[in-house]
């Protein structure tokens, strides 16, 4: 039960600039610039949510009442009221296993679509209004308060996607972490622009945009990723083949679609009794059966004639060994093939000259596999593996911004398809059930989604 101060009630956030002031019943603050000027009481707000809370490793979530609501610490923070939770397969392997747990205890939930209440000062110049539909994307593991998994989460700006009127918020929420993870993939990694999706926009060079940035806007720890990993020359173009297993995941629905609106030729491999017509439907231009991959192999390697350089993995290590392969074969009838023109042209020319020119071809990678799920146990020549930044959304505003600006876009113009939904009724209470499910693969192409209790008609959301 929530108890509201008086109107004109104001609560000090110390050390950052900002005042929460309360305007009236039933109404949650607005957080404004401090001055001088104003009072500097400061008192605990009684307002109070239930959240899920992870007590030890390997335990189910806990429902723990009467937890504080976070509080908004940036002025270009905001304050969301949580009404559906997708789920995520980290949210029970993180909890099995582990890892992405600063401390104990803990507050997990990676997406989440809710209404704003409450506003940084600096939030409303970027176009969000207290009763936005929103849906908000958590990468930032160590902020408990930008967790799903509670009624009320904080998010930065830069985080949230403005929910078109038309679109169902349920179906919107189950894209968020997917496409986080693919187009990072696809535009930091492998360096794909995004085309414009505005009469007059400008496309989207994820690449560009983050290389262009103060290096310290930069994590430490994916610098190299960001700044190194990919040559300018080896930036794909349009009409390019990219390898995709396994394209039915949602994640790798999305990467599909980007791929697709990017102008690259998709090879989907996944369970093709299953998916193969859903992913025909998304644009793929190659459908492979994932349970028979020694012809999946002998396909790709016919099909792209040692042209195929670019792969992502959403599956394990050892699927993504599987996909360095097909590049690594790609790769060597491409070295062949380009060996055979040059000795053929030079066929009455067996001078030393001509050895060396051919013995100094370029030795360096020219192949790019992104691991969502893990990479190869052994690295292979000529083919460089790359993990996805994904710390530089939450960390970079400006890029940020930028790529959920795009989202919105494509939400707003039916741009993505959203993967098979399955809605969860009731909340917080039914969470724990939920993800045993997942633990049991039952979330196999699909998102489910719990919906928050108190939220019966999706018109309202």
């Amino acid at each position: 039960m929530f108890v509201t101060p008086r109107p004109g009630f104001e609560e000090r956030i110390p050390g950052q600039g900002l005042i929460l002031t309360w305007t009236g019943p039933g109404e949650l603050p607005r957080a404004d610039s401090a001055s001088p000027a104003r009072s500097s009481a400061s008192k605990e707000s009684s307002r109070t949510q239930r959240q899920l809370q992870l007590h030890g490793i390997g335990l189910p979530y806990e429902l723990t009442e009467a937890c504080k609501v976070p509080a908004l610490q940036h002025k270009d923070e905001v304050l969301i009221e949580v009404k559906a939770i997708s789920l995520n397969p980290i949210d029970w392997k993180s909890a099995d296993y582990g890892f992405g747990i600063p401390t104990l205890p803990c507050i997990k939930g990676c997406e989440y679509a809710g209404k704003v209440v409450a506003l940084g000062c600096g939030s409303d110049c970027h176009g969000l209004r207290i009763g936005d539909s929103v849906i908000a994307i958590t990468t930032d593991y160590r902020d408990y308060r930008k967790a799903a998994f509670q009624e009320f989460a904080v998010a930065w700006q830069h985080n949230v996607c403005k929910v078109p009127s038309a679109i169902d918020p349920l179906s919107a929420a189950s894209v968020g972490v997917a496409f986080i993870a693919a187009s990072f993939a696809l535009g930091i990694s492998l360096g794909i622009t995004f085309p414009s999706l505005a009469e007059e926009g400008q496309s989207l060079d994820m690449l560009s945009l983050a290389r262009s940035q103060p290096i310290e806007h930069i994590p430490f720890n994916v610098r190299n990723e960001v700044l190194y990993s990919l040559d300018s020359g080896d930036r794909p173009s349009i009409g390019e083949w990219i390898l995709i297993m396994d394209a039915s995941s949602v994640s790798g629905q999305v990467a599909t679609q980007l791929s697709k609106l990017s102008g690259l030729r998709v090879i989907a491999v996944a369970d093709v009794s299953k998916y193969g017509e859903k992913l025909s439907t998304l644009g793929a231009d190659l459908v492979l059966d994932r349970h028979n991959l020694p012809l999946a192999a002998e396909t790709i390697c016919d099909s792209t004639n040692g042209t195929l350089r670019l792969a992502i993995d959403t599956v394990s290590k050892e699927t993504a060994s599987w996909c360095q392969e097909q590049l690594l074969c790609s790769e060597e009838r491409s070295r062949r093939r380009h060996q055979g023109r040059s000795l053929s042209s030079n066929s009455s020319d067996h001078s030393e000259a001509s050895t060396a020119h051919r013995i100094s071809m370029p030795s360096g990678p020219v192949c790019h596999l992104v691991g969502l799920a893990g990479l190869p146990e052994y690295g292979v020549p000529h083919v460089r593996t790359h993990n996805v930044p994904m710390k530089l959304f939450h960390e970079n505003a400006e890029l940020g911004k930028e790529v959920m600006q795009w989202l919105g876009a494509a939400l707003e113009k039916a741009k993505l398809r959203f993967p098979e939904v399955e809605v969860v009724e009731g909340g917080l209470d039914v969470v724990n059930g939920a993800l045993n499910r997942l633990r049991e693969g039952d979330d196999e192409g699909k998102r489910l989604v719990v919906k928050m209790k108190g939220w019966p008609r999706v018109e309202e959301m």
